[in-house]
């Protein structure tokens, strides 16, 4: 029997569980002894909880030899994970704005998933789908993320494997807000509740300017600004980000235990890397703005240098075959003016 994927399975499987509780949970991911324990409790100590998702962790090393480069790739990742979920979900679980259920792992009051609509395929992102279906449906209802409910992910293999998964997260996001657009006008001036829009402004409107200043900031000497003033302010700025990432690095720090805080402490040297790393993932994402107007969805992105690679084939095969037309046209033109004389 042909596989027919994942929405296909999470469908099937709620439609034939008959517990109380459903556990969505990736393929590849191992989770930490009592998470789902951990789940149980919280559901029972909060009857208005209905959804929530556990703290994502990346997997230890796997003691595997890997490239300086591959290595920071992955600790940065792991870095990135933390803070995400130890500092962004839990403000999000406090003020009750949880925007994506990870799809890696996520827990729900089986009841409620039989009222909302099936997993489907009309966005990349079907996780966050199916929170804003829950949103919709219940607007009342508690949304969590439970830092006791640890799951473990295997990091990426490859720059080029971080670059397919940060376009389809960028672009599934984009995809759910136009298929949801009455969910953008919502709590725009509270602090409390799920706000679309804050989120699209911050990782979309303001992305242009962003990129704007980018380049501006590089051709300033060209304006007639001091190329030491420049450089100077590019400095500082990036150790205004380094501080930044210092201070949030710190709080997940005093946040997390045993191995997972011994792994921060090793690796407190990321600070001075994780604003360039940041800056790459912007790029990443700003890429999925523009393959979600160009190119058809899929779970998978070629990288930007791949695709260079098949336009240059692409570009010399084209140039071989005009090459070819011409010569046998060449070819013809000879033929018919030697007929003539």
């Amino acid at each position: 029997m042909p596989a027919k994927g994942k929405r296909w399975a999470l469908n099937a499987g709620i439609h034939m569980a008959t517990g109380e509780f459903i556990a969505n949970v990736d393929a590849g991911v191992s989770l930490h002894p009592s998470p789902l324990a951990n789940m149980v409790k919280a559901f029972r100590a909060d009857p208005n909880l209905v959804a929530a998702t556990g703290a994502i962790v990346l997997a230890p090393d796997d003691g595997k030899e890997k490239s300086p480069f591959r290595y920071m790739l992955q600790e940065c990742e792991f870095i990135e994970y933390l803070m995400a979920f130890r500092v962004g979900h839990h403000y999000q679980t406090v003020a009750n704005s949880i925007f994506t259920l990870a799809g890696a792992f996520s827990f729900f009051r089986r009841e409620l998933l039989l009222n909302l609509p099936q997993y489907t395929n009309r966005t990349v992102f079907e996780d966050t789908d199916i929170t804003f279906a829950l949103r919709e449906r219940f607007p009342d209802a508690g949304v969590a993320c439970l830092a006791d409910a640890v799951a473990y992910v295997e990091s990426s293999h490859s720059l080029a494997s971080v670059y397919s998964q940060r376009v389809r997260w960028q672009r599934g996001e984009l995809e759910v807000a136009a298929c949801n657009p009455e969910a953008l006008i919502k709590n725009l001036f509270s602090f409390l509740g799920m706000a679309p829009a804050r989120t699209l402004i911050i990782d979309h409107t303001l992305a242009f300017p962003r990129v704007v200043w980018t380049f501006v900031l590089s051709m300033m000497w060209l304006f007639g600004y001091a190329l030491p003033l420049v450089v100077l302010a590019t400095m500082l700025m990036y150790a205004c980000s380094m501080v930044v990432e210092g201070m949030t690095m710190f709080t997940c720090y005093l946040l997390v235990r045993g191995d997972t805080r011994a792994r921060v402490k090793k690796h407190w040297w990321l600070v001075a890397v994780l604003p360039a790393y940041r800056f790459m993932i912007f790029w990443f994402r700003l890429s999925g703005f523009l393959t979600v107007l160009n190119e058809p969805a899929g779970w998978k992105t070629k990288v930007p240098w791949e695709q260079a690679a098949e336009h240059v084939e692409t570009l010399k095969q084209r140039t071989r075959e005009i090459g070819a037309s011409t010569a046998m046209r060449l070819g013809s033109g000879v033929a018919w003016v030697k007929d003539l004389f």
